[in-house]
């Protein structure tokens, strides 16, 4: 053993025995462990452990609470969108070539919010509901959650919800079973999203405005220059 400044070292060493072979089962001293390598011991009182660590800031875990309250919009629909496509998936597989093609195609109708349909396309999407009832629940699940968020405000949210995840859980549809668990894990920032309405969608948008012009110019030097383009 021996002493530095910043550390203490110790040198041991095991004696060579013969060991089994695990492939063909004799004895041999040819094992790959055999090998210097170094082992790390427990803290010694007054000396320097040179470990790296992340800095502790308050003002961190604060703007974390913030985002996660800000998100709620995109992650529910998100958990809507894709048990609803499950459900689509899942009856295209149960379709012939020509009737799964069209129903494949039917993704982005299905996703789109019924007030915003015109009148051709609520029939394609009356047409597509009749194929199966799994899809046709899946697609009114969908609605009543579009409308409840679209129509509540800060006083009637709550009610709402627990409504729209009643009638979930209601479902025979898993797919849905797991939107439950996912709006019961985010219900605290779901609801304080009502109360404060506030998103991060300006600033998205700049920064896509931002990266589609250095696309398409391949480059800017000048800074000023590409702040002019941006505003």
């Amino acid at each position: 053993m021996r002493s530095e400044s910043d550390a203490f070292y110790v040198k041991l060493i095991t004696a060579v025995k013969k060991q089994q072979c695990p492939i063909c089962k004799k004895k041999t001293k040819r094992v790959h462990n055999y090998r210097t390598q170094h082992i790390q011991g427990p803290i010694i009182s007054n000396k320097p452990g040179h470990h790296t660590f992340y800095e502790k800031l308050d003002m961190v875990e604060r703007y974390q609470r913030s985002t996660r309250s800000i998100q709620t919009t995109a992650l529910t629909y998100t958990a809507v969108y894709w048990a609803l496509d499950e459900v689509r998936r899942e009856v295209q597989r149960t379709l012939d070539k020509k009737a799964r093609i069209r129903m494949k195609r039917s993704k982005k109708l299905l996703w789109k919010s019924s007030y915003k349909l015109t009148e051709e396309e609520q029939e394609k999407v009356k047409q597509l509901l009749k194929i199966d009832v799994r899809l046709d629940e899946a697609y009114q699940l969908k609605n009543k959650l579009g409308q409840w968020f679209k129509e509540s405000d800060e006083k009637t949210a709550k009610e709402g919800l627990e409504t729209c995840l009643k009638e979930m859980r209601m479902s025979n549809i898993e797919s849905f079973h797991k939107v439950v668990k996912t709006f019961k894990r985010w219900k605290q920032e779901i609801l304080q999203s009502f109360m404060y309405p506030f998103n991060n969608g300006y600033i998205e948008g700049v920064n896509n405005t931002i990266k589609v012009t250095k696309r398409m110019s391949y480059g800017i030097k000048s800074f000023e220059r590409l702040k002019k383009k941006i505003l």
